[in-house]
């Protein structure tokens, strides 16, 4: 999606992006922010789960790193259900 994107010249600040009404200038900066959150939470879930990882494989076991394991879990779910609300927002409504 953001090839295609590139490739009609909307990308932030690009002459396609200033020539746009204002309504689309509005919504493309949202989506772009959107997107870059989401990619924000996505590294930082996996940096989350590397760190749980390497912990249980120096330790050799997953007993004192349960904890921590139901905190990423539960966090890479939280990220799982905004997409749930912001996938309509930005696809479906029109």
């Amino acid at each position: 999606e953001w090839g295609s994107r590139f490739n009609f010249g909307f990308y932030p600040s690009s002459y396609a992006g200033l020539q746009m009404e204002k309504g689309e200038t509005i919504f493309f900066n949202l989506f772009n922010l959107m997107i870059w959150l989401h990619a924000l939470h996505v590294l930082t879930g996996m940096v989350f789960l590397t760190i749980i990882l390497i912990s249980i494989y120096r330790d050799k076991g997953a007993a004192d790193v349960s904890g921590g394991l139901r905190g990423a879990g539960l966090y890479w779910n939280i990220v799982v259900i905004l997409w749930i609300f912001l996938f309509p927002l930005f696809y479906l409504i029109k």
